[in-house]
Formats: structure tokens, C-alpha cells, sequence
């Protein structure tokens, strides 16, 4: 092979290259980053009303007698964490752990609410209607319950790219609500 031949070779290599570097960065940019970015752009406008239906939720179900409301914070669609969760903390301060979860079990049944069995933990309760989980967990004086909604079932939710775009963006973390929970489910 002569030099010229061997030159114009590797001019060609070198091309294929950068031509191959910035059609990945392109590709990457235009085909990866920006359809995750706009869906996260579209998720958050969701949050005030993902906000708007777990407190309607909240305002539905009265606090026990002998309870004390101490906090109360919303949480999610940060992240690999798709879906909003209304966190409120209690303190039982003139009853007992049996009489508030028999009060809730009163209060939910009478509402149209269904008790889901399938959680490991056995200081939780579940109980879900539609699209709405409201769950209880106890810890001795002390006790939070969470509000949520299917992230998949609000007209609101945004389109979503294609899965592997979202797990790439997110390490493989990505997590949807889903209420009542389905293992391992996604769209």
C-alpha cells in the first residue's frame, strides 16, 4: 500500500469517527435527553393537581377521636418517582392503636373504600376506591397515613416516551404509582 492510499484510508477512518461521535451526541440529545425533558417539563405541571385530589382525599376522611394531626407534607415527581403522595403524621394521644384503626376500618368500608391485602409489612394497612390508595402505618404512639392516585389513570398524566428513554434517564429507578399496587407493573 502506498502512502498516499494509506493516508486517504485514514482521513476516512478519522471521518467515520467524528462523523459517528456527533451523530451518537446528536442522537443522544435529540432522540434521548429531549423527549425525557419534555415529559418531565409536561410532569410537572401535574403537581397541583395530582396536590388537588389526594386533599380532597384527606378532607374526605375525618381524623380519629383521640388523635392529634402533627404534620402534614406532599411529596414526589422528583426523580425516578412518578406520582404525587400526600404524607400526614398523627400522634394518638387519648385512645388506642385498635380504636383508630377501627374507626378507619368504620370510616372506609361505609365510604366505598376496599381493604388491599397484598402488603408484606404488617404494621400497614391499605385501603383503596378508583384511583386512590390511603394507606396507614403504625409505629407505637405515632402513625402516618399516605395519599395517592394512580399515576396511569389521571387524564391529566402526560404521554410518556418510551420506557427505555425514561429508565435510561433515571438509571433504571424509575418507579410509577400505581394504586391499588400491581408487582412489578409498569405502562
Amino acid at each position: 500500500m502506498t502512502v498516499k492510499k494509506f493516508m486517504i484510508l485514514m482521513s476516512i477512518i478519522i471521518v467515520l469517527i467524528l462523523l459517528a461521535d456527533f451523530g451518537g451526541k446528536l442522537f443522544f440529545e435529540f432522540g434521548i435527553n429531549e423527549p425525557y425533558k419534555r415529559f418531565r417539563s409536561n410532569e410537572e405541571k401535574t403537581i397541583p393537581l395530582f396536590d388537588a385530589l389526594n386533599k380532597d382525599i384527606s378532607s374526605q376522611i375525618p381524623v380519629p377521636p383521640g388523635v392529634v394531626k402533627m404534620d402534614e407534607h406532599q411529596s414526589g415527581l422528583v426523580a425516578a418517582d412518578h406520582g404525587r403522595y400526600l404524607w400526614i403524621d398523627y400522634k394518638i394521644s387519648n385512645t388506642t392503636t385498635d380504636q383508630v384503626l377501627q374507626f378507619y376500618e368504620q370510616v372506609m368500608s361505609t365510604n366505598g373504600w376496599k381493604k388491599y391485602s397484598g402488603l408484606l409489612n404488617r404494621n400497614s394497612i391499605l385501603y383503596y376506591r378508583e384511583t386512590s390508595c390511603f394507606e396507614i402505618n403504625m409505629y407505637d404512639d405515632k402513625y402516618n397515613t399516605i395519599i395517592m392516585h394512580d399515576y396511569f389513570r389521571q387524564a391529566f398524566s402526560p404521554v410518556l416516551p418510551a420506557l427505555w428513554i425514561i429508565q435510561l434517564n433515571e438509571f433504571g429507578e424509575t418507579h410509577f404509582a400505581h394504586c391499588p399496587p400491581s408487582p412489578g407493573s409498569y405502562p
